[in-house]
């Protein structure tokens, strides 16, 4: 049997271990073969020499040499070394006894790797899961494992296998673990040098072991790993995975030439594709906590995953979530699919509808086009600055999709269809239209505004063309239809009551209808309020605003009704031709008016509305709000704000009219862009004061239809969008005469409903005709987090359009008398829950009462009511429905009639719905709409199953429609 060879670990370990049993040794003896060349050790700090020796007699010289104190003539030997190892081919037997005497142990050690491994551990044996054939890892584990890192691994009495091999990782990978993860982890770590680089030094049977190891403890997701970093790729592991992403999706893929190139440049022979797909995850995740903690690093990856995916021309990018190119592949698609929505759509216009007026083909295609949105929205490059805009236009032509299939008069928010596409029904009176713009079509405007900005690429921008153009063509004739309305309204104005009924206030009586009594609100003292002009924000523009409120610490509130019903937001008419010096000043003065600067200010002093508490309001336009270098307001306007100030503060905002002069409009307006706006919001918070935000009038954007200059009309008198009335007014244009126009005299003012039109120069944007976008202003109340709402004023923000959502109306339920229902499927009878009768009740509540005649209509068991989808009345004339109502027992049973309106607003919601959607479409007050749905909920989340959720922190309740067909056991079918 031949010996083994004495290496410098190994005598190492063996040195190590005699010194903690014998620390004085300065000898010892290890059976091997007789030779060595590593030179003197250091083990802990003292000197080792080796002197092989092939006899007895040998032995006896070198321990005479090392061990005697002097040499023949008394003079001190220098030993030069501390401990002296002998290294030899003997046995104990072979040495005399007085030799043995001499050795540390008085005998001659066997070198064998797992007994120095055990030394090296610091452990008494060895793992029993050791295989024969492991015998790499003890001298891997001797050659490259530190004695104080190995000591620190292990403080238990047994060497595991997964210890060592995890050690070895640590040592060689620079892995944590020798797993997936903590090799992906170690190839994209950036510690200036290549990662793995190192690797082509080790011995060649322990990176062969090691790579095998990692492939056993891991299956072929191992060996692939293994694979890559044995090839040599080991540093770009993390961007192979990323690529692989675009070449085999999830698996689904087999990747095809492109395959076939990765694996050729990554030597090897073939790749399975859901492999691949599990080594895509991983490195996504990785690179995912990458981009968290080291973009730099995430950087190079990403960019060494994009050249890959292109060198191999992979042809599924769409499947990756990180390469650029996936997202644009994503934005394509859904571009493709709205594309061929918009044919559905052109090919069933004037088609017999369905019950809720929207073809199965196209609901099934605006679902897919959702989904597309959606998909668009979970890359990783939507986070980014351009990502977002693009994102943002994708989701806009979504949207005005949805709205397009939508049928019109299907109000915006989800309710009834009211007239089928194409009908030509509208609004009969100016009231209605402007309610009714309010509702939708500013969303619309908002939406097509937004979308005229287009993409980049040319196929996506060419598809947002057909939306806008098909946008147009329907907003057109509303636009019309709004104005002719106007002229016969401005001549004949309907009933104050009208109005209100509508949430419509004419900018003059602002002040005396809204701001003065929030100021009166309570009688004790004046509440102060900040009253916020922004020139030219029209309800379009003020969507893209009013959320952005919360980011300040503050929340909308809108008027209640008699029941405490939250109302619509208030919406005001601009006084005409819609030009800041008759409108602003209108607005201002209380009164139909007409000014500059100056004059608003005085009249707004003068104004008696605003006069609380016998001191006048007082006003700042924009050129006074700005204070010196370093400081945001100007000192006037701070001290105003202040408790000390009036009851009373207005302030004009000109930003967004500059933006419209200079065209400079921004694709996206933000509350920091206005000009000392925020500033102003947050001073005016610290001092309690409620914010009323309005407008003069709105703006047109200079963005033809045609993509050129607009039409123009020159001659006559007037401004960029009115003229003096001085003949008849043309096929674009409406005759505006009455009160409420203030210039041009009794002859009235022509004023365009086509937004195209203008009779001025090009500019960036326009104002002064007929347009709903011109004509109507918000009219929004905000109070800062934490003020309780005044009287007849509740917490509620504006619901969404449920095309917004990207939703179409459910399908209606046919009335009682022209169609049948099926009947649902009987339910199981349900044990009622055993109550211990011995025990009193805490609280008694009163017996059902009797049922009366026949149901009225919207109550359980009568008909549906329009809109309500059909399971709603076979859920609460199920015997579950009563056995859990009747088990809650509540005081007051909850009114069926919200029940109905409830769970069918969450129903057209796709389940999930917002709490200020569920206010304005059920019309149940905000402030009772958590007890209401917590009462709910313990009705329907039966055994507690979580039938209805309502999280009352992020204001939303999600109602699973699986759950409650299952737990309720009716047909339940999906909106």
């Amino acid at each position: 049997m031949s010996l083994r060879v004495a290496t410098p670990e190994l005598v190492h370990q063996q040195v190590r271990a005699v010194l903690e049993k014998v620390p004085t040794a300065r000898a010892l003896a290890v059976r091997a073969e007789p030779r060595w060349t590593g030179g003197t050790l250091d083990v802990d700090g003292r000197t080792v020499a080796v002197r092989p020796c092939t006899s007895p007699l040998a032995v006896r010289a070198t321990l005479a040499d090392h061990l005697d104190p002097t040499g023949g003539d008394g003079t001190p030997r220098d030993r030069g070394a501390a401990v002296v190892v002998i290294v030899c081919d003997l046995a104990d037997a072979d040495l005399g006894h007085d030799v043995l005497a001499r050795l540390a142990g008085a005998r001659v050690w066997g070198l064998e790797p797992w007994n120095a491994v055990q030394g090296l551990f610091g452990v008494r044996r060895l793992d029993a899961a050791f295989r024969k054939d492991q015998g790499w890892i003890a001298e891997a584990l001797l050659t490259h494992v530190p004695a104080d890192t190995a000591r620190s691994l292990t403080g238990r009495a047994v060497l595991s296998v997964e210890v060592a091999l995890d050690a070895l990782a640590r040592q060689i990978l620079g892995a944590d673990h020798l797993s997936i993860d903590g090799v992906i982890a170690a190839a994209s770590a950036d510690t200036g040098a290549v990662p793995f680089a190192w690797l082509a030094d080790v011995a060649t049977e322990t990176r062969d072991g090691l790579l095998c190891a990692l492939a056993e403890r891991h299956g072929p997701l191992g060996a692939l790993v293994a694979a890559i970093v044995g090839n040599g790729h080991g540093a770009d592991l993390l961007a192979v995975g990323v690529a692989a992403r675009a070449v085999y999706g999830q698996g689904e893929h087999d990747g095809g030439r492109p395959a076939g190139r990765l694996e050729a440049r990554l030597g090897i022979a073939a790749i399975e594709p859901t492999t691949a797909a599990a080594l895509a995850t991983r490195c996504e995740e990785a690179l995912g906590e990458l981009a968290r903690t080291d973009t730099d690093r995430a950087g190079q990856v990403l960019a060494i995953a994009t050249a890959l995916a292109a060198d191999v021309d992979a042809a599924h990018p769409e499947a990756s979530a990180w390469l650029p190119a996936g997202y644009d592949r994503r934005l394509e698609v859904a571009a493709g699919l709205i594309d061929v929505a918009l044919d559905r759509l052109a090919a069933t216009t004037g088609a017999a509808s369905t019950a809720s007026g929207v073809d199965d083909q196209l609901r099934a295609l605006v679902a897919d086009v959702a989904d597309a949105v959606e998909r668009a929205g979970d890359h990783r490059s939507s986070g980014t600055g351009a990502g977002r805009r693009r994102l943002a236009h994708l989701r806009m032509a979504a949207r005005l999709l949805t709205w397009l299939a939508s049928p019109e008069g299907a109000e915006g928010r989800g309710l009834a269809v009211a007239a089928p596409a194409g009908s030509g029904a509208g609004p009969v009176s100016f009231e209605e239209a402007a309610a009714a713009y309010a509702a939708e079509g500013a969303w619309v405007d908002r939406a097509r505004r937004r979308l005229w900005h287009g993409d980049a690429d040319p196929a996506v921008g060419a598809t947002y063309r057909r939306v806008i153009d098909a946008a147009v063509a329907r907003r057109r004739p509303q636009n019309q239809r709004f104005a002719e309305l106007l002229a016969a309204w401005t001549t004949t104005p309907g009933a104050p009551a009208t109005r209100t009924r509508h949430r419509m206030v004419c900018v003059e009586d602002v002040a005396a209808q809204i701001v003065a009594p929030l100021a009166r609100a309570t009688p004790a003292e004046p509440t102060p309020v900040l009253v916020v002009v922004l020139d030219g924000c029209g309800l379009s523009s003020f969507g893209e605003l009013a959320g952005q409120f919360a980011e300040l610490g503050y929340r909308e509130l809108v008027t209640t009704g008699d029941d405490g019903t939250p109302s619509p937001r208030w919406s005001g008419v601009a006084a005409l031709p819609t030009v800041t010096e008759v409108s602003r000043a209108s607005l201002l003065a209380g009164r139909l008016d007409q000014g500059n600067q100056d004059h608003e200010r005085r009249a707004f002093e003068r104004c008696e509305a605003l006069r609380i508490d016998g001191r006048p309001g007082v006003l700042f336009h924009q050129n006074r709000l700005l204070g010196p270098a370093g400081v945001a307001l100007a000192p006037e306007v701070t001290a105003a704000l202040a408790g000390s100030g009036p009851a009373v503060v207005g302030v004009v905002v000109n930003t967004i009219d500059d933006h419209l002069k200079r065209g400079t409009f921004p694709d996206e307006l933000r509350l920091d862009d206005l000009t000392a706006l925020v500033p102003l919001l947050e001073t005016a918070r610290t001092h309690g004061r409620t914010v009323v935000v309005t407008a003069d009038h709105g703006h047109v954007l200079a963005q033809p239809d045609d993509g050129g200059t607009g039409s123009f009309q020159g001659g006559g008198t007037g401004g960029e969008r009115w003229r003096h009335a001085d003949r008849e007014p043309e096929a674009a244009e409406v005759l505006l005469r009455g009160d409420r126009v203030v210039l041009g005299g009794a002859d009235g003012v022509l004023a365009p409903w086509d937004d195209d039109f203008r009779y001025g120069a090009k500019a960036g944007g326009y104002h002064g005709g007929a347009t709903p976008e011109e004509v109507l202003v918000p009219v929004a109340v905000f109070a800062p987090a934490g003020l309780d709402p005044r009287p007849r004023w509740e917490h509620a923000a504006p619901a969404t359009p449920l095309w917004w959502d990207l939703r179409l109306p459910a399908a209606v339920t046919a009335p009682a008398d022209t169609a049948v229902p099926p009947a649902p499927p009987a339910a199981k009878p349900r044990r009622r829950p055993k109550v211990d009768e011995s025990q009193p009740a805490m609280f008694e509540v009163p017996a059902p009462a009797p049922a009366g005649p026949a149901p009225i209509a919207g109550s359980a068991g009568g008909p549906s009511a329009p809109g309500e989808p059909a399971w709603v009345a076979a859920l609460l004339t199920s015997e579950v429905w009563q056995l859990q109502r009747d088990a809650t027992g509540a005081r007051a049973p909850l009114a069926e009639d919200r029940v109905r309106a409830v769970l069918s607003a969450l129903h057209r919601r796709g389940g999930v719905a917002s709490f200020a959607t569920i206010t304005t479409e059920a019309a149940v007050p905000a402030s009772r709409l958590a007890g209401f749905l917590t009462h709910l909920a313990r009705i329907l989340n039966v055994d507690g199953y979580a039938v209805l959720e309502v999280d009352a922190p992020a204001g939303e309740a999600r109602l699973s429609l699986a759950l409650l067909a299952q737990q309720f056991e009716i047909t339940v079918t999906a909106p």
